[in-house]
């Protein structure tokens, strides 16, 4: 296979000596770039389809691979694989035309999960440095990335202006498990419980573009944009009995330096319970009289689903101890605090009637 290198000379012309001596710079450059800023790993093929030849390589994740295997000029078709995020399958686009009437060069490139939902990546051309305007670097790109941070399994979907709501391509539906805690622990950032990115799209730029998000079998939350970025905000996601809510946090920024083309969404969670007393505590909502959740000195949980109701009330109690030792939620025969709410965002201080085995009466709690 031919290897192609495009040479440019770089002189300055207001120089006079250059009419007498050779001053100018050589500069080597390949005739294409491709550069990976996906949250994952590609396959890609790059055919020259003036000459039939083809390069397929890999590139890993914020990569920039070289191709030396087309000239600048020819018909150059893309397509490419993210086996890593389920997407298998790839309609090939025009990075490089010969004829821009007969063949305009595309801005996009589609590819399809294994379920056979698609998603539309964005192509971003530049000017290789130094190349005089012939070689090109194209970026391969998400419009947004959402992380869940969460904890919980999440399901997300699309919905636009003409048309209903879609689900998202790569999401794997068969992990997504039925939400069954009031609280969980509350998942390390880079941590193995954190769930990997899931790229989106909605097909076509409009205003009025919203996503929808759920947990497991849960309503739909109300239309969510993307498109106010530094934004953080609350997402309420109705439970199907009504009797409920999940509560999370959005938060919407623009990715970092040359990532700056995709919108991270991050969901996470509204609230966090944190225990800081020296001892072990039980804590419910003042709605839930039935059960509690058990939460150990130092320890961190994610409050996700509350009552629906105007107030957001919570109330504590020292943790009971079983026959073992263990700690035991005892909703009957806890002596609870007087509720405090959980939006109200400053310090307040808490009574807890207690016996005198546990050395504690009031605490503090900080809502922030």
């Amino acid at each position: 296979m031919p290897f192609y290198v495009h040479f440019n000379a770089l002189c300055d012309l207001r120089n006079p000596a250059l009419y007498k001596y050779p001053f100018m710079r050589l500069v080597m450059t390949p005739p294409l770039e491709i550069e990976n800023l996906l949250p994952y790993a590609l396959q890609v093929c790059v055919i020259d389809k003036t000459v039939g030849r083809k390069w397929i390589s890999g590139l890993a994740r914020g990569g920039v691979a070289a191709v030396h295997a087309v000239q600048p000029g020819h018909l150059v078709l893309l397509t490419m694989r993210i086996p890593d995020a389920g997407f298998d399958q790839c309609d090939g686009t025009i990075i490089e035309t010969s004829d821009e009437d007969e063949y305009p060069v595309d801005d996009t490139i589609t590819v399809a999960d294994r379920q056979g939902i698609r998603l539309a990546l964005k192509l971003h051309r530049m000017d290789i440095s130094s190349s005089g305007g012939r070689c090109r670097r194209v970026s391969i790109y998400a419009p947004y990335v959402m992380v869940n941070r969460s904890g919980l399994k999440l399901f997300y979907s699309s919905k636009g202006f003409f048309k209903g709501v879609s689900a998202v391509a790569g999401q794997d539906l068969q992990r997504n498990a039925p939400l069954e805690a009031e609280s969980a622990p509350v998942p390390a950032s880079g941590s193995d419980t954190d769930a990997r990115p899931v790229m989106f799209s909605f097909g076509s730029y409009d205003l009025k573009n919203r996503a929808l998000v759920r947990v497991a079998d849960s309503e739909w939350s109300r239309p969510l944009s993307f498109d106010a970025l530094g934004s953080a905000a609350e997402v309420i996601i109705p439970a199907a009995d009504r009797l409920t809510d999940t509560h999370l946090g959005i938060q919407i920024e623009p990715g970092r330096g040359r990532y700056s083309h995709t919108r991270v969404v991050t969901f996470t969670s509204r609230y966090v319970v944190k225990n800081m007393t020296g001892v072990a505590l039980q804590y419910r909502t003042v709605y839930n009289t039935s059960t509690a959740a058990v939460i150990g000195d130092g320890e961190r949980q994610a409050l996700h689903t509350l009552h629906r109701s105007r107030r957001r009330l919570l109330t504590v109690a020292c943790a009971h101890r079983d026959g073992s030792g263990a700690m035991q939620p005892d909703v009957r025969n806890g002596q609870w605090s007087a509720p405090f709410s959980i939006d109200d965002v400053g310090r307040a201080y808490v009574r807890m009637p207690v016996s005198r085995a546990d050395a504690l009466d009031s605490g503090r709690g900080e809502m922030l």
